[in-house]
């Protein structure tokens, strides 16, 4: 057989590993300065780095969190997750904000 190849035809150099999470029915239980605690229905990984974009009213925002922590509870007898982020800034009413500046309290 002196058609058949030798040498492979490609070759991955290096893989990603990545994921996309949404997060639905998400209620925002207690906000701080620049952390928030949500409840939700999927866990998320502890310094997950993800995009939270909120709306309330005319204000709009679109941080970017990373998640601090994420434990199981029960609310309404259902098994949901507890998951605190912590802001790392973003987009506030179509202004880019630093970490430092950003304030969660009017979400």
């Amino acid at each position: 057989m002196a058609d058949r190849r030798v040498h492979p035809r490609f070759s991955v150099l290096s893989s990603w590993d990545g994921g996309v999470q949404l997060l639905r029915d998400v209620t925002i239980v207690r906000r701080k300065e620049r952390e928030l605690i949500m409840i939700c229905d999927a866990p998320a990984s502890t310094d997950e780095l993800m995009t939270l974009d909120l709306r309330a009213g005319a204000e709009a925002a679109s941080l970017k969190v990373r998640v601090v922590e994420s434990k199981p509870v029960l609310v309404g007898g259902r098994m949901r997750h507890e998951v605190t982020f912590e802001v790392a800034g973003g987009v506030v009413n179509g202004n880019d904000v630093a970490a430092d500046t950003v304030h969660v309290a009017t979400f």
